[in-house]
């Protein structure tokens, strides 16, 4: 994999072949990555959890909050963000519903 973008303590790697990966430089590799199909996507969740935001049109998928709360550091946006999980998946469930 090569590292195409660096953003503070965040990298995104790439295989080449759109398939990504954004790791947390400042936490272990197995702690502080994730997988990810998208650059732009790749790039936007390294944003949100570099500067601590919560997407204002709450349509990220459970997967996308789990990779920003894999990438931050900081507990209170941890803990925001999974607020923000437990939203949409309860969205989800009353949609199956």
């Amino acid at each position: 994999m090569n590292k195409i973008l660096s953003m503070k303590n965040i990298n995104i790697y790439s295989d080449g072949h759109n398939h990504f990966v954004v790791h947390n430089t400042l936490k272990k590799f197995n702690d502080g990555h994730t997988h990810i199909d998208n650059f732009n996507t790749a790039k936007y969740i390294a944003y949100l959890s570099l500067y601590k935001k919560i997407p204002k049109r709450r349509h990220l998928s459970a997967y996308l909050i789990d990779s920003i709360i894999r990438l931050s550091i900081d507990s209170n946006y941890i803990d925001e963000m999974k607020k923000l999980k437990m939203e949409v998946l309860s969205k989800k469930n009353k949609r199956v519903t």
